[in-house]
């Protein structure tokens, strides 16, 4: 399904080394909760760093899929067994971006847009990191906001006539 593509990656946007931890908080025990709107439902989103080991810091994407996050060439990147997301460079820079090949054999694009104030349920953030993602056929986008100290706070996708809207009620430290 289009829509799991996306919720996949959005697990891919939590954790990384030193050079991250202003927008990607990375320690085992961080949690967020967020609510999950779609066209036909909303609901609560639970997302927990478990564990560390060898591949990474591990995470439980809904479904029970386990996915690690690390720190690849500079690179904060998601692993998912078949794919490997690069997110974004050590200090993201507006305008850059890259493609990956995704899982699905589609290309990817991703590009670092810049920074924006958002107020959501969980409160008001300055100066969040926003990425964007888009496949080359542009029938897959998704718009990604990262807060310093927090991680992720927003996650906008549109598939086709599928749309995902995804924002922070709260969090742990």
């Amino acid at each position: 399904m289009r829509a799991r593509h996306f919720v996949l990656l959005f697990t891919a946007v939590f954790g990384c080394a030193a050079s991250h931890t202003t927008y990607m908080p990375l320690q085992v025990g961080r949690s967020w909760s967020y609510t999950l709107k779609t066209r036909q439902s909303t609901t609560r989103v639970e997302m927990k760093f478990s564990s560390q080991d060898a591949l990474g810091f591990a995470m439980a994407e809904p479904g029970g899929r386990v996915v690690h996050w690390r720190m690849e060439e500079g690179m904060l990147v998601l692993d998912r067994d078949r794919e490997v997301v690069p997110l974004f460079h050590a200090s993201p820079q507006p305008g850059l971006s890259w493609p990956y090949d995704g899982e699905d054999g589609k290309k990817y694009y991703v590009k670092v847009r810049g920074y924006e104030d958002l107020s959501l349920p969980a409160g008001r953030f300055r100066r969040c990191l926003r990425i964007e993602m888009e496949d080359e056929a542009r029938s897959r986008y998704a718009a990604l906001h990262f807060a310093p100290g927090v991680g992720l706070v927003r996650r906008e996708q549109h598939a086709g006539q599928d749309s995902i809207l995804m924002e922070l009620e709260s969090w742990s430290r």
